[in-house]
């Protein structure tokens, strides 16, 4: 009949059976791992399974240390048992978690059905306060601290090259067609070099005739440097246009005139 109380949690997990079996064995280490394999932990590689068989362990050892009976061993394992479970699922504080389990420890400490049971002696009650406040409640904040839920952030930085567009200028500053053109006739009169001096046969008097294709051969090659040089500026001077006006009918004129130019200076030279 003490077993039906609806509230009870005598034999919940551990049997009559089962505890005679446990006291049967002779060394700690077979007990801790019956323990581990009832309750499937694996107290060699995971922390919170190696916390949980000493815990149980140690409540064992209490029951059976005090000679208790079976019963009560039983009923104070599971105590035990729900307190931790409640506490760590809930994350209840220190103060909350040792209310309930003095609470869940008095229903099972006075005969008062249906509300509570007297598994437990009143001097039975006493040593089992005493001994979870000075093992499992001095020791809550580390079986919280194994409990708690690590939060890992996976953190990766990229590198993005964004380009600047050109500032282009605005409408106020443009320029007309024909300002365009002025300053591109300007910029060609500035380097157009002096017409090329003609050799003629007075300009090789005197020169011995073994060396005069010498000599109107360096002229030429002269004159070839002055016209590539001439060249080279018109060009820069057209590119330094074409950055400030744009425009592809402007451009067109602008290299018609440049091939102009060139047409000029190779019939000068």
């Amino acid at each position: 009949r003490v077993a039906a109380m609806a509230k009870s949690l005598l034999w919940k997990h551990f049997s009559q059976d089962e505890v005679g079996e446990y006291e049967s064995l002779a060394l700690a280490e077979d007990r801790q791992a019956q323990i581990a394999t009832k309750f499937e932990l694996d107290q060699e590689n995971d922390r919170r399974s190696k916390a949980l068989v000493g815990l149980y362990f140690h409540t064992m050892q209490f029951g059976l240390d005090n000679g208790w009976t079976h019963d009560k061993v039983s009923a104070f394992f599971s105590i035990v048992f729900q307190t931790h479970q409640d506490a760590m699922n809930n994350f209840w504080p220190v103060e909350y978690a040792f209310k309930e389990f003095k609470q869940t420890l008095l229903r099972h400490s006075v005969q008062r059905p249906p509300w509570s049971v007297g598994i437990l002696s009143l001097r039975d009650a006493q040593l089992a306060v005493e001994f979870m406040t000075e093992s499992y409640f001095r020791h809550y904040m580390l079986y919280k601290y194994a409990y708690t839920k690590r939060t890992t952030l996976d953190l990766s930085t990229s590198h993005s090259i964004t380009e600047t567009p050109p500032v282009f200028p605005g409408l106020s500053e443009a320029k007309t067609e024909e300002e365009v053109m002025k300053e591109l006739e300007e910029a060609q009169a500035a380097v157009e070099p002096a017409p090329p001096m003609e050799i003629s046969s007075e300009d090789l008097e005197g020169v011995p005739d073994e060396f005069k294709q010498t000599v109107v051969d360096r002229v030429n090659e002269e004159v070839s440097k002055i016209r590539e040089a001439m060249e080279a500026k018109l060009k820069a001077k057209e590119e330094e246009l074409m950055k400030k006006i744009g425009g592809d009918a402007t451009r067109h004129k602008i290299d018609k005139n440049f091939r102009g130019c060139a047409a000029i200076s190779n019939k000068l030279f």
